[in-house]
């Protein structure tokens, strides 16, 4: 669909405007609104969840080195930068 206006001269190309929300990729449907609700009385769901959970734990400790990473390597050790 194009329109274009006379006074000046601009034409806009647009397609036609769909009411539902489009999926991102082509290859999905719409989300089912019970795979939005968590059920941990299902063991796959809380398996995952659970995994998920242990899986950012080791994360959790790397932090304090990621905060404190410029007081671990001394001034002397850092050769100088020849410009």
């Amino acid at each position: 669909m194009a329109t274009q206006t006379e006074d000046d001269g601009i034409v806009e190309l647009a397609d036609e405007v769909t009411e539902k929300p489009v999926a991102p990729f082509l290859s999905q449907g719409e989300v089912a609104e019970d795979a939005m609700e968590m059920d941990l009385s299902d063991p796959k769901q809380a398996r995952v969840i659970l995994y998920i959970i242990l899986s950012l734990i080791p994360v959790l400790f790397l932090i304090p080195l990621m905060l404190g990473s410029r007081d671990l390597i001394p001034l002397d050790a850092i050769p100088p930068v020849q410009m």
